[in-house]
């Protein structure tokens, strides 16, 4: 026995026991040692409560319990950390395998994917891997500058870890076409399973207050944009389109996220002139009471594969304005019925659709009705679907 690991690993976690399951006793995992702040982890974690509230209870798997995402899991998911097993990921995840024996488990990210099929391969167990696919790979790549050489290694990867796969589950139709076309699996092979995005306490966390004076006040409209200050979101391109729009109409922007990108954002609002008109608050812990009282939406990204934040502002009925990037925004709005889309980077024509999407907003029953698939029920019903079936690619 490895000295480092605890007699039972398998019993370590930080919430009560599981209760008996509802509706079959095989277990389930959602497996995740990567965990940070991010999007992926937020889903996972709805889809750790989704799970719950139709009588199935997993483990749930990260290296460290730190994240206070984390928090939001129900006492009956088992939390497990892999640190209290062992110092390596991969030997922690097998000994986890070995003892607990799930069914199946639930990994999403390429990193988390490799760890679990690594695991597997050393321990004895026969448990089922489904892969959840959240990113437009080719897209990343293509605004990563990566050259062909790195491409092709990344595709190789890539194609050698999905096969390991039992099942895999893309975020949106344009996620499954990509992965398709990189690895060469059928496209039916692969589902589409919408992100479990509207939680019931959507509607209460829209309603909390907010300390905002342009919220409070509402003497001009105020744009908002969400998500980390990294290239993918490409807020530069969302401030330059916001200079040429208030050359036309007093308005405000906020842009709630941190990341290392926000000296460069700083000094461009700066050098625009904007500081008065732009503000960067940073990380906010609840961002839905900044969307619910904001008059419009802006997702200005270079890539998706299925955005969170787009469909949670058309579930409070906020109107929106989506660049028409690979993959997700396109699906979320139906080809522009819910909302304007955009070219990726032209500034001109995303200042005009946000002066016309303020002066002309889509109701919010209309808005509502385009995320009707996106709550945590559905899609928790859906992957457990997948994830109980005994086959492959099913």
């Amino acid at each position: 026995m490895d000295p480092e690991a605890p007699e039972n690993p398998a019993a370590v976690h930080k919430h009560a026991a599981a209760p008996a399951r509802a509706f079959d006793v095989r277990k389930l995992a959602i497996f995740l040692p990567s965990f940070e702040m991010g999007g992926v982890e937020r889903m996972m974690v709805n889809l750790a409560r989704g799970f719950a509230s139709i009588g199935h209870y997993p483990d749930f798997v990260v290296k460290n319990a730190g994240s206070p995402y984390l928090a939001d899991l129900p006492d009956e998911v088992n939390l497990i950390e892999l640190d209290n097993l062992h110092r390596d990921s991969v030997a922690a995840a097998a000994l986890y395998l070995d003892h607990a024996a799930p069914h199946a488990i639930l990994t999403s990210k390429e990193e988390n994917d490799e760890i679990a099929v690594r695991a597997k391969e050393r321990s004895g167990a026969r448990t089922r891997i489904v892969m959840r696919l959240p990113v437009h790979v080719t897209s990343r790549l293509k605004f990563k500058r990566r050259g062909p050489v790195k491409t092709w290694i990344t595709y190789t990867k890539l194609k050698k870890i999905l096969s390991k796969a039992d099942s895999l589950v893309a975020v949106s139709q344009g996620v499954a076409q990509d992965i398709s076309g990189i690895t060469g699996i059928p496209l039916e092979k692969i589902r589409v399973i919408r992100n479990p995005v509207i939680t019931p306490e959507l509607k209460d966390l829209a309603t909390a207050p907010v300390d905002h004076e342009w919220l409070l006040q509402k003497n001009t409209p105020v744009l908002l944009g969400i998500g980390r200050l990294g290239r993918q979101k490409n807020f530069e391109f969302l401030v330059k389109a916001f200079n040429e729009m208030r050359s036309r109409i007093d308005c405000r922007l906020i842009i709630l996220g941190e990341g290392r990108r926000r000296s460069s954002l700083e000094k461009l609002v700066s050098r625009l002139g904007l500081n008065e008109y732009v503000e960067l608050p940073g990380f906010v812990v609840n961002p839905f009471a900044y969307l619910a009282r904001s008059d419009l939406f802006v997702l200005s990204s270079l890539w998706e594969g299925s955005p969170n934040v787009l469909a949670e502002a058309l579930a409070l009925g906020i109107p929106v304005v989506s660049t028409d990037c690979d993959s997700g925004p396109h699906e979320i709005l139906q080809e522009g019925r819910y909302g304007r889309l955009v070219p990726v980077n032209d500034i001109e024509k995303l200042a005009d659709a946000m002066i016309c999407t303020l002066s002309n907003p889509l109701e919010p029953a209309t808005l509502k009705e385009a995320v009707t698939e996106y709550n945590i029920v559905s899609a928790a019903r859906a992957y457990v679907n997948i994830l109980m079936s005994d086959g492959s690619f099913g």
